[in-house]
């Protein structure tokens, strides 16, 4: 549990910098709208997280950057349990 706490920390502060870029980014102009895809990947996403017995926060991020926490999250999870079944417990 520790080592996915840490590994969520870890994800989240690598992505901050990333955030902080597209809110200084210039909307495109009209002319040149992107297709629909590309803008929902771009859509800013905000959601509270909530630890055991601690105060919840809000993270914000778009859907890509989500996306992308995730699957490091869904890889550092099943990497942590194929190490465990590797491992003699005794």
């Amino acid at each position: 549990m520790r080592a996915f706490v840490v590994a969520t920390f870890v994800a989240a502060v690598s992505l901050l910098p990333l955030a902080a870029m597209a809110e200084n980014a210039q909307p495109a102009p009209a002319a040149t709208a992107q297709p629909a895809a590309a803008s929902d990947e771009n859509r800013l996403i905000c959601r509270r997280i909530v630890h055991q017995g601690t105060l919840g926060r809000t993270e914000c991020h778009t859907a890509r950057q989500w996306n992308s926490i995730r699957e490091y999250n869904q890889r550092m999870i099943q990497e942590t349990q194929q190490r465990g079944l590797t491992r003699n417990p005794h």
